[in-house]
This record gives structure tokens, C-alpha cells and sequence, in this order.
């Protein structure tokens, strides 16, 4: 009997460990499909951020060129991982600042806008940048604050121009 009962323990504990492991599994699976959905999702912000800032750059006319590049649109996850969604972040946000800098010189925008640049102490080059997916999310969630008035601008003058009031519209 107590053999029997030394068999039904190791049975139970085993069946205990696997169930553990299965949850265990599911678990990083779960993560990891999470970490896979924040990525699409900031890569979908920061490509609409890319979206309104060349809505904007069209505003200054042909003869404006500007030098940043976001990571071209598609479903490939390598345009989804930390490092690319940090690199399209950071050229966005270096093309904000080109655009601001532009725009305030050829008079294209008002001087109230052109006090300071957004200069955040996040922006360093991709080469030596953090790449986790909550600071990407944090900074883009700065960089929509900062240059939010200047979209509101642009937007407006677009609106203006066009007579489309979906001007704007990135969905």
C-alpha cells in the first residue's frame, strides 16, 4: 500500500509539474503575441506621424526636400522590431525638426512656433539607442505632444488650401 501511495504521489507531482510548464508556456506565449501587437501598433503611430509630416512638408511647396525616411510600409515583422520602430521614431522626429527649422526660415511658419525645437533627451542616434517597445512608446507619445501644435497648423492650412476637411484624416 504504501508503494502504491509513493507511485499516486509521483504521478500527482509530476501531472503538477506538466501543468505548470503548460502554463508556464502559454504565458510567454501570451507575452510574446502582446509584445507583437504593441509592435504593430507603434509601428502603425509612428508611420501616421510620418503621414501628417509629409502632409505638412507638401504645404511648403516643391522646392522643399527633406531628408528624412521612415522604414517603407509593409507587414514584414523585421519593420516591426525595437530597433526599426526606434530608427522610423527617430527619423520622424529629426524630420519634425527639419521641417520646423524650414518652415520658420522661409516664413511658412508663424513665429510663435518657431521660439524653440523639440530637441527630447531620448532622441540619440539608432547605433547607440535603448530599443525596449515602452520607451519607444513613451517617446512617441512625447513627440505627438510636442509637435501637436504645429500639426494643428499645418492641418488647418491644408484644410484651407484643399477644402478637404479630412485634410488630415489618417485612419
Amino acid at each position: 500500500m504504501f508503494k502504491a501511495l509513493s507511485r499516486l504521489t509521483a504521478i500527482a507531482g509530476m501531472s503538477a509539474l506538466a501543468l505548470i510548464g503548460c502554463k508556464s508556456t502559454e504565458s510567454i506565449e501570451e507575452a510574446s503575441l502582446e509584445q507583437s501587437d504593441e509592435a504593430w501598433i507603434l509601428y502603425l503611430d509612428i508611420g501616421r506621424q510620418g503621414v501628417l509630416l509629409e502632409r505638412a512638408e507638401a504645404l511648403l511647396g516643391d522646392s522643399y526636400q527633406s531628408s528624412w525616411r521612415i522604414i517603407d510600409a509593409n507587414e514584414d515583422s523585421e519593420t516591426q522590431s525595437d530597433e526599426a520602430l526606434y530608427r522610423s521614431l527617430y527619423a520622424v522626429t529629426l524630420g519634425y525638426d527639419e521641417l520646423q527649422e524650414n518652415g520658420c526660415a522661409s516664413g511658412h511658419i508663424p513665429a510663435s512656433f518657431c521660439a524653440s525645437s523639440y530637441a527630447p533627451v531620448w532622441l540619440v542616434h539608432p547605433d547607440s539607442a535603448n530599443y525596449k517597445l515602452t520607451d519607444i512608446r513613451s517617446y512617441l507619445n512625447e513627440l505627438q505632444t510636442a509637435v501637436s501644435p504645429l500639426q494643428g497648423h499645418f492641418c488647418a492650412k491644408g484644410v484651407e488650401r484643399s477644402g478637404d476637411e479630412m485634410y488630415c484624416s489618417v485612419e
